[in-house]
């Protein structure tokens, strides 16, 4: 069953998420309690980006010691060990996004930590518009975002607009969240819930 669902991630990325929002109608989010939803989520890149770097590093060492170039080559790797590698490491943290229905209201968690808390109008599902190697071809995937929060992908990326258009907005009103068309401007947004007047955005965070 894993292998299957693997070959439809990068294949059929819409059926695969007909069918996880067969199995639960709020994926990615879990039911924790009544109406409270918890998506827990660590950095995709994370492992990846490291490993590029590192080999990088290597590679480079490497070929200055084997061709004997100057030893102030070896600044390069040392420069990208030091410059890279605290800015990859703040990436691996856990991401929890806490989102309460009753309340209608939601928290961003990093590491454990509290980054912010607001109203669930600034949390939402969005249809993402990617372009290819020419302007013609369009990839779309659907994505969690928010306010103060990391986007989190729900989805490959798929050429069937539609088919992805209506499982975006099926999840959304799973999850009783606004959804948004890739477009900025769309009649086919959903908007269930609106900022209150005079609303200044921040509210709590850290």
């Amino acid at each position: 069953m894993k292998d299957l669902l693997e070959v439809l991630e990068l294949y059929n990325p819409e059926r695969l998420l007909k069918y996880r929002l067969g199995k639960n109608p709020y994926y990615p989010f879990r039911e924790f309690t009544q109406n409270v939803f918890v998506l827990n989520a660590s950095c995709p890149m994370f492992a990846i980006e490291l490993t590029i770097l590192l080999a990088f590093v290597v590679a480079d060492t490497l070929y200055v010691l084997l061709t004997k170039t100057q030893n102030a080559m070896l600044v390069v790797p040392l420069l990208a060990l030091v410059l890279g590698f605290p800015t990859i490491v703040r990436k691996r943290g856990k991401r929890v996004v806490v989102y309460d229905a009753n309340t209608q209201r939601y928290e961003y968690y990093l590491d454990g930590e509290l980054v912010y808390g607001g109203r669930c109008h600034n949390l939402y599902v969005r249809l993402l518009c990617e372009t290819g190697g020419s302007e013609e071809a369009h990839y779309y995937s659907v994505v969690v975002d928010g306010y103060m929060i990391h986007p989190y992908k729900v989805t490959a990326v798929s050429k069937k607009r539609e088919k992805m258009f209506r499982l975006g907005r099926r999840l959304a009103a799973n999850l009783d969240l606004n959804f948004f068309d890739c477009a900025e401007r769309s009649t086919n947004h959903v908007i269930r819930h609106y900022p209150p007047q005079n609303d200044s955005v921040p509210e709590l965070g850290s």
